[in-house]
């Protein structure tokens, strides 16, 4: 009888139902887990490039000293040469180059100042990035361990339902189960579709009125014009309709 097949192509929609979300749960197990991987990466990437940037700031320093260090040898070597410059005109020439050099010596001074205060800001940012580094990374490495373990509760939970696929389809007449299994690898989604309010339930498409009673007659399956699901009514319906 058509409304028994019916029933049970509509038990075995179920469990496919359940084998299609369960596939799905687990195809996207590895894009969630590179994902967290990838947040993973950025977090310590900010650590490496804070490091990074206090030693180009620590190295700045150094140059700056250095540079310091030339025009204080220049200076105390200018200074001594003073009291052996027979001109005055060669006299003046070289207390201009020791100012010149002084005032170099304090812009690198106050540089060093700078970049100091750059250095301790850049030091506390580390710090914090660190910190947050080290929070994220046992945040992230266990929701990896989540998310591993779940792909393997749902691999679990796959292998059961297909068990109960593989257990049920000798219960459907193999005519009837070969239109199912044609239909469900032709479209996506649901391959039987109840009739609510008259209309399709995977489509929406109101059905006709000479549709409808022949449905009812589950004397044969019937398709929705538009999207070629199997018509049927839900259990509920089919018992409250009069006999025709």
């Amino acid at each position: 009888m058509i409304h028994n097949d019916l029933r049970q192509l509509v038990d075995l929609q179920e469990i496919d139902k359940v084998i299609d979300r369960l596939n799905a749960e687990l195809r996207s197990v590895p894009s969630q887990i590179e994902a967290k991987r990838a947040e993973l990466k950025s977090t310590l990437a900010r650590v490496k490039e804070g490091k990074a940037g206090l030693i180009a700031l620590q190295l700045k320093k150094k140059e700056k000293e250095m540079q310091v260090g030339i025009h204080e040898d220049g200076i105390k070597k200018n200074e001594m040469q003073l009291n052996t410059l027979k001109s005055n005109e060669s006299y003046k020439a070289m207390l201009t180059e020791i100012d010149y050099a002084k005032k170099q010596k304090n812009l690198a001074e106050d540089e060093i100042l700078n970049v100091m205060e750059e250095i301790e800001l850049a030091n506390k940012n580390l710090k914090l990035f660190e910190a947050e580094a080290k929070a994220d990374q046992q945040r992230i490495e266990a929701e990896i361990k989540q998310k591993e373990s779940e792909a393997e509760k749902f691999k679990t939970l796959l292998a059961a339902e297909q068990a109960r696929r593989e257990a049920f389809m000798p219960n459907v007449k193999k005519e009837i189960l070969a239109r199912y299994e044609s239909l469900r690898n032709k479209k996506k989604g649901s391959v039987l579709a109840a009739i609510i309010n008259e209309s399709c339930a995977v489509c929406n498409t109101q059905i006709p009125s000479s549709v409808l009673n022949e449905v009812k007659k589950v004397k044969d399956m019937i398709s929705c014009e538009t999207c070629s699901s199997i018509l049927y009514f839900p259990e509920s319906a089919v018992q409250a309709s009069p006999a025709l």
